[in-house]
């Protein structure tokens, strides 16, 4: 079923009698719902708790992507997100599962969208209302959600994505993929359906299997190094850079090395001299302050997780995105408006961004910056808020090559709150 959203009438094209149709009778809900959650959602629902069944089914979807996820196995996945911690990984919120199946491929660009609808949604309703107009409008936007939610999610199978995942990662440790064979031809086939997930999977099993036998790992390396021209051509330049600094701080065995050696120097990036336990913070923090700020629980451990992010003196360059992406989002707020202890604290670090990485951060990772575009095309009190900032930080829009981000930053100095509006929705949507 398509499911669609009336603006000028606030409806959806879901009825009563289809949404309990839904719940009860969908293949979909069989599979994914028990009989206790299905008595749950139709009674709260008849009792007009909406939130409490749009937050149920939400958390239900949550875990669904959770659980697909990880049925590739905890080391793929701790491969894959390189840079989060293993003792952390099992524990992420909503807002990393949605990225995580996003960058994975199990949902598209628009799922991911409607997904943080949801969230925004989740987050402006926390409080009872008591209006019978209001109540019939979130009864119906509720509907609405929870009919997206089946149809993204509970409606999916995931398991054909799941087996190709493991049969690449089996190939990749058992046998050597040689250039125009028809498993090298599957291979980047798999990688331009699959966007970076292969060569993610590729360069941290090679990291992370040293204690593994010598064979696979040889076998992971070749594959690397014959699979290198098809990766450079599907990897933007930021993952290069990353995988270049990253395998810089890798002691791989020796005869493993030299290849690893080739290939970063074929990267041709500068010699990055960061200690990793500051870019190992950095992360950290990062993961911290987001999963805070989008969880529909508490936001008041973003301001403790932002004071570690503050403490660090110097910020390199290639993690900027992890350092102001956060503060950025927490200095905005959301519909519900933001926290003062949040925004001084944002402010810290702002001071602490040169010009220069300020420009940077905006030439190389703001067009994919889904965290700050969604405030600015959903939350209207952002822009003015967002404009200030631009016009404090110095950036050089002139050093940026991207037409539409260059128009932007333009846009943002002087104050233009519905260009930015408008090139904010471009930039979101990819129009």
């Amino acid at each position: 079923m398509n499911v669609i959203w009336d603006d000028v009438r606030k409806k959806s094209n879901i009825s009563d009698s289809s949404f309990e149709n839904m719940i009860i009778n969908s293949s979909a809900s069989s599979n994914m719902l028990s009989d206790e959650d299905k008595d749950f959602i139709l009674t709260s629902f008849n009792a007009k708790m909406y939130n409490y069944v749009i937050e149920y089914i939400f958390n239900k979807s949550v875990k669904v992507l959770q659980d697909t996820i990880f049925s590739m196995g905890e080391d793929t996945v701790v491969n894959v997100t390189h840079w989060i911690d293993r003792t952390v990984v099992s524990n992420f919120f909503d807002v990393f599962v949605l990225r995580l199946a996003f960058d994975l491929g199990l949902i598209d660009k628009q799922e991911k969208i409607t997904f943080l609808s949801i969230i925004e949604y989740l987050q402006a309703k926390k409080e009872a209302l008591s209006s019978d107009d209001i109540e019939e409008l979130n009864k119906e936007k509720t509907k609405y959600y929870i009919a997206c939610l089946f149809e993204m999610i509970l409606s999916k199978n995931f398991s054909p994505f799941v087996n190709s995942i493991k049969e690449i990662i089996n190939q990749l440790t058992t046998q050597v993929v040689l250039v125009d064979s028809p498993e090298y031809e599957k291979m980047v086939s798999t990688l331009n359906i699959r966007k970076n997930i292969l060569i993610k999977i590729l360069f941290s099993l090679a990291k992370t299997c040293g204690t593994k036998d010598k064979k696979e790992l040889k076998n992971i390396a070749i594959n690397v190094k014959n699979l290198f021209p098809a990766l450079w051509e599907n990897t933007n330049l930021n993952e290069r850079k990353f995988f270049s600094y990253y395998y810089k701080t890798s002691n791989f065995d020796e005869s493993i090395k030299k290849v690893f050696e080739e290939i970063v120097e074929n990267l041709k990036t500068q010699e990055f001299t960061t200690d990793i336990s500051v870019v190992t913070q950095i992360l950290k923090s990062c993961q911290d302050i987001l999963s805070c700020h989008y969880s529909i629980r508490s936001h008041i451990d973003e301001v403790a997780s932002l004071i570690k992010l503050s403490e660090i003196k110097v910020y390199p360059k290639f993690f900027l995105r992890s350092v102001i992406t956060p503060s950025l989002v927490t200095y905005l707020g959301n519909n519900n408006g933001y926290i003062r202890e949040s925004r001084e604290v944002a402010e810290k670090i702002f001071d602490n961004i040169s010009p220069e990485k300020w420009t940077y951060y905006f030439k190389n990772f703001f067009f994919n910056d889904d965290f700050i575009l969604i405030n600015l095309i959903s939350v209207p009190s952002c822009i003015k808020d967002f404009c200030s900032i631009i016009k404090k930080s110095g950036v050089n829009e002139n050093e940026i090559n991207d037409e539409t981000i260059r128009e932007l930053i333009i846009a943002s100095k002087k104050f233009d709150i519905d260009r930015v509006k408008e090139l904010s929705n471009i930039l979101y949507f990819g129009d």
